[in-house]
């Protein structure tokens, strides 16, 4: 109801500084957008109102316990604030109206001062801080340093795109839009340790204190300012809920429980003796390329000595040093002239991560080459887990592992990211490979150096194109490189590095030029990740197939849905079983009568299998969609989407991302293995808690998907018999998903294709002792069919996750 209208922030409006907005949300709300009021001191005044809806916005005005159905930006001249003391908005829905917000003119006014600007990090290095953050304005704007004297500091700024602040402002137009509103303040740390950051537009100037306490994150507000303005906005019942969710976070527990799993799941020390005297049939020295630029010596001596605690010991160290003093040199000189294999060669001058990388990489003479940065650290066994897969494979081209982090004191490990085996399509949205990360050195001579044009990406971009050119790609699911960070830094504060992820957007974007993929590269769904939108190859025809029983107001959403979709050269084939309301035979009448649709008759019992068997048979597409009867289609591209993906040659079946009505997952790709066969990802989850590093949420390689929506070459469906009629009704999808990657066909899952799904409304559930022995027999049919596969495990999971929980946590 409209009592559920909640005002987060108020600001002005970004092209008019004369108009103020204040932008919130409805939650468990009717879809409709009711009647906005606004009254000043009691006397209603005018008012302009914007809705949006969709994925993002669930995403951004997450209430736990409510369900967000739709974003307003209500906008009202700033002259009506002039003389007012309280403002007050109300919204009428269904007949009813209710009061949404209540402020003080005083307390608007103070929040509209500061909504238009925001700093977002610090990162303090020596003598010297960044100021990272964002400002928004219609004007180009200058931004200075002041100290608390009032004199002005010698600061270096540099601007850029800031998506993710775009998309909280709704008047804003991506495609017209080009102010560069992330900027970085590069200046020398005044003796109060104190910055005023004056930001100046078309003649406004704002102002902002910046005490430079702490590396990492920063808030200007106070936490009790926080949990303020949390109860102000949402109120108490809300505020509750989110204070008890913060009490209960589970972020504590989940550390406890990795230190815990690796006390018990990496090598002891007897294990690590055995691997020093290890020997192996070839003989192969690893060369370790550290790009160097003013690095603590703390950082770097514990870099070194964990190389050199390698129980594999051919190994040579490249450094190359572009540091801007002599530092460094001395170090060395000093400390490690002894050791051949530690290589040092200090550069005329700093030429970037790429450049001095690619000094590092000259001096490599190994036959292979392992990436590390300059203050992270390698397991123990890390060399010698790469050369176990060296030795037993001819083939590999590029070998990589799993990673954590581990604290700036370098003692506490962190946030474990264990990983896919080799999965193409997500290493386009994203550089999930990362560390630690070795390539054959012959590759150099097909793909080159790193590239100085993808700063900030750079790494990114070698990757894509050593795995475009490898023969084979291995990887090892163990934890064997820990990334220093700080426990609150870029990698839980994503928005401080805007450049790289431009970088990286144009990096994936080159990999997909050079494959001769036509896409257009765009944003993802979380930042820092990117989706490839597939121009389509003409218009070919795509046969829905659509089993149903009764509940004919379900089916007539479902088609609706579809016939409001971008994509038009589609037919709608609905297969009618053991219906048995006269209501659902007068609606098949009245479907017929639709251009694109049609109904065919399967007499028999329900057998999923044999149904869309049937269907497809009369079907014409070029490309299968089966789709369940109880599915609404959110977005209205869904087709293009999933078509674009499934036209490529490597890829034989696309599914979607689902959503329960309450907008928690139902699913986002299957895992075989979970729950003793096969489960689907994330179930009951937000997209923004199922995190796991973004797997949610990007386009990937899976096993299998679901086939509640699923399309698929016909050209496939014919070679692989279609489905398996002996699994009438359990893990029949699963089994056709498995069917196609014998052939060596992707399955991929495409998060930018959203639907509900009621799940099951029109069949039920296995509710009877015949079905229950029919589910136990075809349980024990796909064991026997599958038995090599299940025991293998997921390529696209990983064997230290758990296979009882779909939340991919540690196992």
């Amino acid at each position: 109801m409209g009592k559920n209208l909640k005002i987060i922030q108020v600001r002005k409006n970004v092209y008019d500084r004369s108009k103020v907005v204040f932008q919130g949300a409805f939650y468990d709300s009717p879809m409709s957008n009711g009647i906005i009021t606004v009254k000043v001191d009691g006397e209603e005044v005018k008012n302009t109102a914007i809705y949006r809806e969709g994925r993002d916005v669930w995403t951004q005005y997450r209430l736990p316990g409510h369900i967000v159905t739709k974003e307003v930006a209500i906008e009202i001249e700033d002259t009506f604030l002039n003389t007012g003391k309280i403002v007050e908005i109300y919204s009428t829905i269904n007949g009813e109206t209710t009061l949404g917000y209540k402020d003080k003119v005083s307390r608007i006014r103070k929040e509209i001062a500061s909504s238009m600007y925001q700093v977002d990090e610090l990162q303090l290095e020596g003598d010297r801080c960044k100021i990272r953050g964002w400002a928004v304005y219609d004007k180009n704007i200058e931004i200075y340093a002041i100290d608390m004297n009032g004199s002005k500091l010698d600061a270096n700024v540099s601007f850029s795109k800031r998506r993710d602040v775009e998309d909280n402002f709704p008047e804003i137009d991506p495609l017209t839009y080009t102010n560069q509103i992330g900027f970085v303040v590069d200046v020398e740390k005044p003796e109060s340790q104190k910055v005023i950051l004056m930001m100046m537009a078309d003649g406004e100037a704002q102002e902002t204190l910046v005490t430079l306490a702490q590396d990492g994150p920063y808030d200007r507000k106070s936490f009790s300012e926080r949990m303020h303005n949390y109860m102000r906005y949402y109120g108490p019942k809300a505020f509750a809920l989110h204070a008890v969710e913060k009490l209960q976070s589970d972020k504590p527990k989940k550390q406890q429980d990795y230190t815990k799993w690796a006390e018990l799941h990496e090598p002891t020390l007897e294990e690590i003796d055995r691997q020093r005297n290890a020997t192996f049939d070839k003989k192969i020295t690893f060369s370790i390329a550290v790009p160097l630029f003013n690095t603590p010596i703390k950082y770097l001596t514990e870099l070194i000595e964990s190389v050199q605690a390698q129980t594999y010991s051919d190994w040579q160290l490249c450094f190359a040093d572009g540091s801007d003093n002599d530092e460094l040199k001395n170090f060395f000189s000093k400390n490690y002239t002894d050791d051949s294999r530690i290589c040092y060669k200090k550069l005329r001058s700093n030429d970037g991560i790429a450049g001095n990388t690619n000094a590092a990489l000259e001096m490599a003479t190994g036959e292979y080459i392992v990436l590390a940065d300059h203050d992270d650290l390698l397991a123990s066994y890390a060399l010698y887990e790469f050369m176990r897969v060296i030795d037993a494979n001819d083939d590999a081209d590029v070998i990589y592992s799993d990673e954590d982090k581990i604290d700036m004191k370098g003692k506490k490990r962190f946030d474990p990211y264990f990983k896919s085996d080799f999965n193409p399509d997500l290493l386009a949205c994203n550089n999930y490979i990362c560390h630690l990360f070795a390539f054959r050195r012959s590759l150099l001579d097909k793909v080159g150096l790193f590239r100085k044009e993808f700063d900030g990406a750079q790494d990114y971009d070698f990757i894509l194109r050593c795995t475009e050119e490898a023969e084979r790609v291995y990887h090892v699911p163990m934890v064997l490189y820990h990334w220093r960070c700080h426990m609150g830094s870029t990698s839980f504060n994503p928005q401080s590095k805007m450049y790289a992820y431009e970088a990286g957007l144009r990096a994936a974007q080159a990999h997909f030029d050079r494959i001769g993929v036509n896409v257009i590269m765009e944003d993802g769904l979380d930042l820092g990740f990117y989706h490839p939108h597939h121009v389509l190859q003409g218009s070919p025809l795509v046969s829905i197939l659509i089993p149903n029983k009764d509940h004919i107001e379900d089916l007539e959403k479902c088609i609706a849905s579809i016939e409001r979709n971008t994509y038009s050269n589609y037919e709608v084939i609905v297969i009618e079983n053991n219906s048995t309301e006269d209501e659902t035979f007068k609606y098949y009448e009245k479907l017929k009568d639709r251009e694109k649709c049609s109904v065919v008759y399967y007499e028999g019992d329900f057998n999923f299998s044999k149904i869309n068997n049937f269907g497809a048979e009369s079907a014409k597409g070029e490309y299968l969609l089966f789709l369940n009867n109880d599915i609404e289609a959110i977005t209205s591209n869904f087709l293009e989407e999933m078509l674009g993906f499934c036209q490529r040659e490597d890829v034989g079946i696309v599914g979607a991302q689902l959503f329960y009505p309450d907008q928690t997952l139902q699913h986002a790709g299957v895992v075989i293995g979970i729950g003793g066969i096969a489960g689907h990802t994330f179930v009951g989850q937000t997209p923004k808690d199922a995190n796991a590093f973004g797997r949610a949420n990007s386009a990937q390689d899976y096993s299998a998907v679901t086939a509640a929506c699923m399309l698929s070459k016909r050209s496939v469906f014919d070679k692989v018999g279609g489905f398996d009629e002996t699994l009438g009704v359990a893990f029949n999808d699963i089994d056709y998903c498995l069917k196609i990657r014998e052939l060596g066909l992707l399955c991929v899952y495409d998060p930018k294709a959203q639907m509900y799904h009621y799940e099951s409304k029109s069949r039920g559930y296995e509710d009877t002792p015949e079905k229950q022995q029919r589910f136990a027999n075809e349980i024990d049919y796909f064991r026997s069919k599958w038995g090599a596969v299940l025991e293998a495990g997921d390529p696209y999971y990983n064997p230290n996750l758990t296979l009882e929980k779909a939340d991919m946590s540690l196992k």
